[in-house]
């Protein structure tokens, strides 16, 4: 349908009053309940009442201390008599439980409605907390023994053979072109270096189209300049590669570990050749996938979209939805489901099992059933798309950040991202680990295990 794009049509609620994923933001900042912690307390808080003339009585509290996705401790506060523009000090009196190897705990607090008020029902989350907290067992380095990794080359690539499956890489590309697993083809192509998002409204507004653009195909424009293979060792392969990118943007180092039993480490490392560049929109990696996968699964904060100056609303937890749920059709399509805070995400394939990422450290990541280029910003005098026209297209976008770009906000016509959340070109370096799981893997306990290696 012919239009003239969206102005306006960009609020907090759309035109059919669905909710946009930034109204969760404004709730969050908007909060009438104030919850810090205590310095060097991990059980006690400090309360402070926005209201105007409601006391805190009329809303019930509970924490919770949550680890790997499970609830270890909870209780609910006595009501809490809290008048308007007062600070209480709150004590939870709980004592650490028995910790869990490389696990993280949360302390969680949240108040409800303990009546319904007008238009307000019973139960409505009304504020909420989430603290880390400086809990922490160390992971042992007790495990099985790799097995012997064997590898056969040829004047086009490598082969290795890993557990029930096949990984190959090209000598021409220096790109992982295969990799099979108990029959399944888990990557279609990649990873390969991807520093460019889907224009938003606020980076048209501030001209980021503009003066970022050499690094749109950047990624899609490198050149291998350097393809080695490392032996050393009987039970891992190693693929070293380098690519030169264009318009003297500086240099990508994309290296992997290949294991035995098909966990493959991978390590991105960005060199500038100057330091007067740009800034850039995404520094990470982009995958394409069969479309064989039906859900998507994370630790790492959610529900909703999040990003890195859009995230106090989504909390760190496990939560699991379609691949489809994934996207936001905004009235134009742009960037949209990115995940901050990720320390694993795992693709499910209906027949059971899939594939999974694991961060050395959290990452932003992203799965959509469709081209992710299919969301590029279209010129104003060309035929442009309502963000309902997307359809799943037989591809699986993956994108695994090390970080993407702020969204800003101040205005949509000028305002840049401020800079603590801009992305600026210097020096980057990130790894991560891929791999097949099985069905009925804890994929908590799996990817603390790869992530001992």
């Amino acid at each position: 349908v012919a239009n003239d794009s969206n102005f306006c049509a960009n609020g907090l609620v759309a035109a059919d009053r669905s909710l946009n994923p930034h109204i969760w933001e404004v709730k969050k900042v908007y909060q009438p309940v104030k919850i810090e912690n205590i310095p060097l307390s991990a059980n006690q808080l400090s309360i402070t009442n926005h209201h105007d003339f409601k006391s805190l009585k009329e809303f019930q509290f509970i924490w919770s201390i949550i680890s790997d996705g499970i609830t270890v401790l909870s209780d609910t506060l006595p009501s809490l008599d809290i008048s308007p523009g007062e600070t209480k000090r709150i004590d939870l009196g709980f004592q650490q439980p028995g910790l869990k190897e490389g696990a993280e705990y949360f302390l969680q607090i949240e108040a409800f409605r303990r009546t319904s008020e007008n238009l307000v029902p019973e139960g409505h989350l009304i504020a909420w907390e989430q603290f880390k907290l400086p809990w922490y067992l160390p992971i042992s380095k007790h495990g099985a023994e790799s097995s012997p990794i064997v590898q056969t080359e040829d004047n086009d690539g490598i082969n290795i053979q890993i557990e029930n499956g096949m990984i190959r890489f090209s000598k021409e590309s220096g790109v992982l072109e295969k990799y099979s697993y108990k029959g399944r083809t888990l990557i279609k192509s990649g990873p390969k270096p991807f520093f460019w998002r889907a224009m938003t409204d606020n980076d048209i507004g501030n001209g980021l189209n503009i003066k970022s653009a050499k690094w749109k195909y950047a990624g899609n424009n490198r050149k291998l300049i350097s393809f080695n293979i490392d032996t050393t060792s009987k039970t891992e392969t190693g693929i070293l590669t380098t690519f030169s990118l264009p318009d003297s943007l500086g240099t990508y180092q994309l290296n992997y570990k290949v294991k035995s039993n098909g966990w493959i480490r991978i390590e991105g490392q960005y060199i500038p050749l100057y330091g007067n560049q740009s800034h850039l929109p995404r520094m990470g990696m982009r995958f394409h996938l069969p479309m064989e996968y039906s859900d998507v699964e994370w630790f790492g904060r959610g529900p909703h979209e999040s990003y890195a100056d859009r995230n106090t609303s989504a909390l760190i937890g496990h939560f699991r939805g379609t691949l489809w749920e994934q996207y936001h059709p905004y009235v134009r399509p742009q960037e949209t489901g990115n995940k901050t805070g990720v320390r694993w995400l795992a693709l499910h394939h209906p027949e059971g099992g899939g594939f999974v990422v694991a961060g050395e450290k959290p990452l932003n990541a992203n799965a959509l059933p469709f081209d992710y280029t299919k969301l590029y910003h279209v010129p104003f005098k060309e035929m442009r798309k309502h963000g309902s026209e997307i359809k799943p297209d037989g591809t699986l976008s993956l994108m695994v950040d090390l970080k993407q770009m702020g969204l800003g906000g101040d205005t949509s016509w000028g305002a840049p991202v401020h800079p603590e959340y801009m992305i600026p070109a210097k020096s980057y370096k990130y790894a991560y680990w891929i791999g097949p799981f099985e069905s009925g893997d804890n994929l908590f306990a799996k990817t603390k295990e790869i992530n001992k290696e």
